[in-house]
């Protein structure tokens, strides 16, 4: 693993795209993870969160295979900001 990706803090709604980089002899597999748990349809070096939710907030980690074996890379810590707002009264 070259590049490891990288967290992010987003906010709610808001899209996330995590990248991986890595060499190696042969093709390359690839199986995100959240949380230690596997992200089905997640094989791409890549992977996009396309609106963020509260769920989509936690630690994502990538295993990169080959025919000699796998390599896991570091953690990487998306977070998920709520929307903040403010309720103004009128004075009466």
């Amino acid at each position: 693993i070259t590049l490891p990706p990288a967290g992010a803090t987003v906010s709610l709604g808001a899209p996330v795209t995590l990248i991986v980089a890595a060499t190696g002899t042969g093709e390359l597999a690839y199986q995100w993870r959240k949380d230690g748990e596997e992200i089905p349809g997640a094989t791409q070096s890549d992977y996009s969160i396309e609106s963020a939710t509260l769920e989509s907030a936690g630690r994502y980690d990538v295993v990169v295979t080959n025919a000699f074996g796998s390599a896991i890379s570091s953690g990487a810590d998306v977070a998920v900001e709520r929307w903040s707002q403010a309720i103004t009264f009128a004075a009466e």
